[in-house]
């Protein structure tokens, strides 16, 4: 005999049933039908462990949950943090040395064409003076150096699936500009230095050119550098 009980999983109920057959005071709480897909609930899942008052949050290897001594919340991390350790997240960056700054009105440019799956995006770029930082989609380039892409879990052997990423090419037409911020680090000799960026990611099309441009606008040649990262499914 069980008992029907429903669950709320990313604000929708999730038909459980509650077994009172092995008793009161350790019952199982199980996945019956999952109609919304939500992933990694599948029917005949083990979702917790009910002993007496306390549940118990366990995973498909038999991983518990562990919940902070003091305030008594949940250990977690944020989806960013989870795709690092999935070995989904890649990362590549440029510094220009400290002998050639980019020239006034010249750039630093990221250029990507994405492969078969979607990136959720962000990028950061730092300037000696004033400049300022656009992401441009569906480009036309030519030329550029090939990049190494960085996985940042250095322990995994997942490669990137973006079919190509370039330093520094000519971008011929520019297409769609999605983003264009202005990063202040001041003008000729009151320069101070800046960084901008976003927090909140794109989510880039697949087998689309984009172009991350950091571009000197500080009226004398300053160093400069620009980060992108993603990850992707």
């Amino acid at each position: 005999m069980s008992v029907s009980q429903h669950v709320l999983v990313n604000g929708r109920q999730v038909d459980t049933t509650l077994p009172e057959a092995i008793g009161a005071e350790n019952r199982r709480l199980f996945v019956v039908t999952n109609a919304d897909s939500v992933i990694g609930l599948v029917a005949g899942t083990e979702i917790a462990l009910v002993t007496g008052t306390s549940v118990q949050i366990v995973d498909a290897g038999g991983d518990i949950a562990s919940v902070d001594e003091i305030v008594h919340a949940l250990h977690v991390i944020d989806v960013l943090h989870h795709e690092i350790h999935e070995g989904n997240t890649f990362f590549i960056s440029f510094k220009t040395a400290n002998a050639a700054p980019i020239a006034d009105d010249a750039a630093l440019i990221f250029a990507i064409t994405t492969g078969t799956k979607t990136l959720h995006f962000v990028s950061n770029g730092a300037s000696g003076g004033d400049a300022e930082k656009e992401i441009l989609e569906g480009a036309t380039i030519t030329g550029g150096a090939a990049t190494t892409v960085f996985n940042r879990d250095r322990t995994s052997t997942a490669v990137t699936n973006v079919a190509a990423v370039v330093l520094n090419p000519t971008v011929n037409t520019d297409g769609t500009r999605i983003d264009h911020q202005f990063i202040p680090g001041g003008t000729g000799g009151q320069t101070v230095g800046g960084s901008g960026g976003t927090r909140n990611e794109w989510i880039f099309k697949p087998s689309t050119v984009y172009v991350v441009r950091l571009t000197n606008r500080a009226g004398t040649a300053q160093p400069a550098s620009l980060a992108i990262e993603w990850y992707e499914e």
